[in-house]
């Protein structure tokens, strides 16, 4: 059955609680929340599933009027995500209104009156409610008290919500199914989000040559070749000298999503060179059945001699995991970033494959008699079964009587890569 989808936008100013709410709605941490304003910079979204409806909801970047230079890369898509949404939550902070901001504020929501709800925030004592007066002048047309951080009346909203949703006549089904998995990480400052804008050919995330510019987890979905591919750009991973706290937080959330993707493009900044950061995250990634691969990003800025030796570098790191592909491009030029697509379809295609369990079994014994493994504390192992239990990554089983080294586990990892073709991709083996 399709699902009807409704888009939610949820705006205020910065430290209003917005963040806080979303992650009461969702039931879990999707967005980063502080008491330093601004946490949340670029917008996210996340869908949650409710009875036959799917919610959309969006955290908008805490609204200032006069914005810097560097917020202005954020704020620029608010009007654009307000003019898409079926339902607009303004959530002000009761006990903190600023009437400055607050006002401009309105006056830009006043043109969506009709689907502006406002959510009175940081509310302590649901018996006594003592408002500011000023508060008076933001009514809409529904109004709703609660308290994000206690999640106080958050189910009376979500109640409304779903209600309101039966009075939409809203043709957006959803056509887009959640595709694989797919995670941009890499060091803070080395084009992540030049590499995530170029995918999705528009500039979705916000680009600054400041370190840290992306916090939050921002997805978004990308077709390539008719497979739809959910990727993702994520805060840089580790930071040195993380001292506020937001920092530790983007970076643990980062890494929290490679054993859930697919794929990961382990961005590197060509111009540093491959740090040791680098190499961790592209073994984080082996070690987890995730299939890397090393996008070496600002390659038109190198010399012939610099491109020799991070050429050398990387091949010399990988060692045993030559299999893993690398692409090297140039975000500002576009260049590369065909190639790259290209690279990550055909990962995908290899993720997909499955092997007959007669033809594993009958290889996997001629290369057992061919080139047996060492004994194993002076016994030799047997080999019973082999079989593929499942694709994305391909992963097989190995039933044996006895162990094995782990330098022939490496060398029959390798010889099913070879024999069918699963290239650069992942391969998932239980002895």
């Amino acid at each position: 059955m399709m699902k009807n989808s409704m888009i939610i936008s949820i705006v205020g100013l910065p430290n209003s609680g917005k963040s806080t709410l979303i992650n009461a709605l969702a039931k879990k941490k999707v967005a980063i929340t502080d008491d330093i304003p601004n946490t949340t910079r670029d917008y996210i979204s996340i869908n949650i599933e409710v009875e036959d409806l799917i919610l959309e909801l969006i955290d908008l970047p805490g609204y200032i009027d006069s914005p810097d230079e560097y917020l202005k890369i954020f704020q620029k898509n608010i009007n654009s995500n307000l003019d898409k949404s079926d339902l607009i939550l303004l959530v002000l902070d009761s006990k903190n209104p600023n009437q400055l901001d607050m006002d401009k504020l309105i006056k830009k929501l006043r043109l969506y009156s009709e689907k502006v709800w406002l959510l009175i925030n940081k509310v302590d004592n649901f018996d006594e409610i003592y408002l500011d007066d000023v508060i008076y002048n933001y009514q809409f047309s529904k109004e709703f008290y609660i308290s994000g951080y206690h999640k106080k009346g958050i189910n009376t909203l979500f109640d409304s919500i779903k209600e309101h949703s039966k009075k939409i006549v809203n043709n957006n089904s959803i056509v887009k199914n959640q595709g694989s998995k797919l995670s941009i990480i890499g060091r803070p400052n080395v084009g992540k989000s030049s590499v995530f804008n170029s995918l999705l050919d528009y500039e979705r995330s916000g680009v600054s040559n400041i370190p840290g510019t992306t916090l939050d987890i921002i997805s978004e979905f990308v077709t390539l070749e008719e497979t739809v591919f959910e990727i993702s750009d994520t805060a840089g991973i580790p930071r040195k000298k993380q001292k506020r706290g937001i920092d530790r937080v983007g970076s643990l959330m980062s890494l929290k999503q490679i054993p859930i993707s697919s794929v990961t493009l382990i961005v590197v900044d060509s111009m540093d060179g491959l740090k040791v950061e680098d190499i961790k995250l592209i073994y984080e990634c082996i070690e987890n059945n995730v299939t890397p691969i090393v996008v070496l990003n600002k390659w038109d800025l190198l010399t012939n001699e610099e491109k020799v030796v991070i050429e050398k570098d990387i091949k010399h790191e990988l060692h045993s995991n030559n299999w893993v592909s690398i692409v090297r491009t140039s975000t500002v030029n576009k260049r590369g970033i065909d190639l790259l697509e290209k690279t990550i379809k055909k990962v995908y295609s290899s993720m997909g494959q499955r092997v007959k369990t007669s033809e594993v079994n009958k290889f996997i014994r001629s290369l057992w008699i061919s080139s047996p493994p060492h004994p194993y504390r002076g016994t030799r192992a047997k080999i019973k079964y082999v079989n593929q239990y499942s694709t994305h990554p391909p992963s097989f089983s190995f039933q044996l009587k006895g162990n094995v080294p782990k330098n022939y586990r490496r060398f029959l990892v390798t010889q099913l890569r070879r024999e069918y073709n699963f290239g650069s991709t992942a391969i998932k083996v239980k002895f």
